[in-house]
């Protein structure tokens, strides 16, 4: 009996152990779980770029509400239907209490969303630096290459968020925690476009001499597209006052784009926006999607329900229950 009673009080104790490890051994609250990478094997080093790709194409830049935003304050779009909500989009930036509307804080989020994706890459990145020998010339310039990629797109988010909301804090700037928001401050648009203009350079230098179409990875980014935010980013400085000086580096830029003889409009305006316009020799920056090999069916979107078409930009502008 004695024996018995110990065999219990063994097994009991077994258990409480075996359960108290599986409960330490959880992962904290509000934190990711860690994963192993080998960040010997180079073969792997294109994983984080893909990933800012994707942040920036799921969820960010092709928005449906975002793009509605940033298209606002030109001549593409005429919203209407003010019943729908789209007051908040016809009145953004011209109405103080726009700040009240769900998409400006929808826009702040997501494109800074992309800022820090890119900052997480470029970590990776390094990581994978520390294993290249100093004698693999090939593995040096496709690190420097993907490191350019990401930091368009860094760069590409800042000029975005900087166009419409002004002043505000550029993330990744020689900082050793880029990621920590609790102490960024706010510099000036000038200084935004000044920094995007700083992060070209150097992206321009070690991106492919390639149209997108052509690049290693069909649809990348490369010198030119580069060079087309460089020009944008200078543009927005030469309107400003005693800011002439910048018009020579726009068409510094834009000239680099033409004499390369790559691009060509397509001839076809029509076609452009459909299936025989993609990544034709006149796009310079366009997101990848799939669809699957089928010639026509439902659109696969961001959402989290591939049936929910939503998420697709163009349905805020057209009728309703159609």
């Amino acid at each position: 009996m004695q024996q018995y009673v110990k065999l219990i009080a063994w097994v009991i104790s077994i258990s409480i152990l075996s359960g108290c490890s599986k409960f330490l051994d959880r992962p904290l609250d509000n934190q990711g779980q860690a994963t192993k990478i080998d960040y010997t094997n180079l073969s792997n080093m294109y994983q984080p770029v893909s990933g800012v790709y994707r942040t920036a194409s799921s969820g960010s830049f092709n928005r449906w509400i975002i793009t509605a935003m940033l298209s606002e304050r030109s001549d593409d779009i005429e919203p209407g239907n003010d019943d729908a909500g789209q007051i908040g989009i016809h009145n953004f930036q011209t109405d103080v209490t726009v700040k009240s509307y769900w998409a400006v804080n929808d826009m702040w989020i997501n494109l800074y969303a992309v800022a820090l994706a890119a900052n997480s890459a470029l970590v990776e990145l390094e990581q994978f630096g520390k294993n290249i020998p100093a004698s693999d010339a090939a593995n040096t310039q496709l690190l420097a290459r993907y490191q350019a990629e990401v930091r368009f797109f860094r760069a590409l988010a800042h000029f975005w968020i900087g166009r419409h909301f002004g002043s505000i804090p550029i993330l990744g700037q020689e900082s050793n925690n880029p990621n920590q928001l609790a102490n960024a401050k706010k510099s000036s648009i000038e200084d935004v476009k000044k920094y995007v203009m700083a992060e070209m350079d150097s992206c321009i230098a070690n991106l492919e001499d390639a149209r997108p179409n052509e690049a290693t990875h069909i649809g990348g980014v490369t010198k030119y597209t580069a060079l087309m935010l460089k020009a944008k980013a200078a543009m927005d400085l030469a309107g400003n006052d005693n800011g002439s000086q910048y018009w020579d580096v726009v068409l510094d830029c834009t000239n680099q784009i033409i004499a390369s003889n790559k691009f060509s409009l397509f001839p076809d305006y029509y076609q452009l926006w459909k299936q025989p316009g993609k990544l034709c020799n006149e796009a310079i920056l366009e997101f990848q999607y799939s669809d699957f090999g089928a010639a026509t069916g439902d659109i696969v979107t961001s959402g989290a329900n591939p049936n929910e078409t939503w998420a697709n930009f163009f349905l805020f502008q057209g009728p309703e229950n159609t």
